[in-house]
């Protein structure tokens, strides 16, 4: 058996399209199979679960409570007329950080007012063990 269209008689051998896709499809498999897997947090997909997150909480040590209050007068710097205690509670939630908390505030024009209890450190330290 002969096959018609190749000088010789021989049969064809693998196309360059052919190789383009086995190409094609031997990288996708190659990226889906060295991926990592998608993080195991909740939809919105910024901050862990209540649960999770006070499993890994501590109690602040004073060094926390001084670099708590470094961070919220370094943003009070730029945003005065924001208060404090309401700083302090935007970087207790997303992790101190000053960048993130800035960012809010320069997409809202504003953070949510906290109680002023929140000023007292015993109640910063309560609020870690929730």
């Amino acid at each position: 058996m002969a096959y018609e269209g190749t000088p010789g008689g021989s049969s064809p051998g693998i196309g360059i399209p052919q190789l383009a896709a086995c190409l094609l499809i031997g990288y996708l498999f190659f990226r889906w199979y060295n991926s990592s897997p998608p993080p195991a947090s909740s939809a919105a997909g910024s901050a862990p679960s209540s649960a999770a997150a006070a499993a890994h909480r501590r109690p602040p040590t004073a060094q926390d409570l001084a670099r708590l209050q470094q961070r919220a007068e370094i943003v009070h710097g730029m945003f005065p007329q924001i208060s404090l205690s309401s700083i302090k509670w935007e970087l207790q939630k997303n992790g101190g950080s000053v960048e993130i908390t800035t960012e809010k505030i320069l997409a809202q024009g504003f953070l949510p007012e906290v109680r002023r209890a929140f000023d007292h450190p015993r109640v910063m330290v309560l609020m870690y063990r929730l």
